[in-house]
């Protein structure tokens, strides 16, 4: 009996070894380049690795001094390079007979002509108007200050997303970064919160200063794309969170339906919230964001019925 029982689990070892042979042999090789050891880098990283399941046979920061890249990719022989940051997806465009797939590239377009692969960091207009509105159900009139310039194909699904909210966007158009305090004023009154977009023109220290000012001064809620606006002040921000990139763009690899021509919009934004700010101007949320700091949201559920134009 003893005899037999060893010869068992001499069976189920062996037969868990050829389960974990047969795994490991099914998984990619994955080589990552990443452009700098930064943590949001280093986040995205990390939720790539939990979801993809596959074998990071290796990670390779280019800004490390003495990095032979190519070398480097040919010791690890890939099956797949996965490109972190901008310059990372303009290095891994040179080696042409290895699929690659980008997550944390601001502006792809910038480096890669025609349509690469990868996990988008910007969120479109309808989504980002539809998840204000979900928040904070009491805004009717939102206002955006840009640069048509630099905004113009963004605010066309801006519009498009906030009549079909019930929200009418007033806009206000700038052409230098001088314009900014004299529209905003021009607003006052008229709009229930303000929302800041990635604009260059506008998103300048000395108007963030002002806008901050305003904000306190007149009771007027602020609504931005980054983290460092709420610390400033703002009362809410709407941006991608690193690890949820990384998550996702894992989990596209896993499913292996890789795509080379296809951008992946983020599904999941991270929402920032400034309680004391909130508290101060008597801002109410929805309860699910009450008393909370940091929200992760599906964005999947945001804008269904409304047409994203880029």
């Amino acid at each position: 009996m003893k005899r037999l029982k060893i010869f068992e689990a001499l069976i189920l070892i062996n037969a868990v070894a050829i389960v974990m042979c047969v795994s490991s042999a099914a998984a990619l090789d994955v080589t990552i380049i990443e452009s700098s050891a930064v943590k949001p880098y280093e986040d995205a990283i990390k939720g790539f690795e939990s979801t993809c399941n596959c074998l990071v046979k290796k990670i390779i920061p280019i800004d490390f001094e003495g990095v032979r890249l190519a070398h480097e990719i040919s010791k690890s022989k890939p099956g797949l390079i996965v490109a972190v940051g901008e310059e990372a997806l303009s290095k891994s465009l040179a080696f042409k007979d290895i699929p690659a797939i980008y997550m944390m590239v601001l502006n792809p377009s910038k480096v890669v002509r025609g349509t690469a692969t990868g996990v988008s960091m910007e969120i479109p207009a309808n989504k980002q108007v539809a998840s204000y509105v979900d928040i904070f159900p009491w805004i009717k009139r939102l206002g955006v200050i840009y640069n048509p310039m630099n905004m113009d194909n963004f605010m066309k699904g801006a519009v498009a997303s906030a009549r079909h909210q019930g929200v009418t966007l007033v806009e206000g158009q700038v052409q230098s970064s001088k314009d900014v305090p004299s529209v905003l004023n021009s607003m006052r009154g008229k709009i229930d919160a303000l929302w800041i977009v990635p604009d260059v023109t506008v998103v300048t220290p000395e108007n963030m200063e002002f806008i901050m000012l305003h904000s306190i001064e007149f009771n007027l809620p602020v609504l931005t794309f980054t983290e460092r606006h709420v610390a400033m002040g703002a009362v809410m921000s709407l941006n991608i969170d690193p690890y949820e990139i990384g998550k996702q763009t894992g989990n596209i690899v896993k499913s292996g339906s890789l795509r080379q021509d296809k951008v992946y919009e983020a599904t999941i934004a991270r929402v920032a919230i400034n309680q004391v700010t909130a508290m101060k101007m008597s801002i109410a949320f929805k309860d699910n964001y009450t008393n909370k700091a940091f929200v992760n949201i599906n964005l999947d559920q945001f804008g269904k019925n409304v047409q994203h134009q880029p």
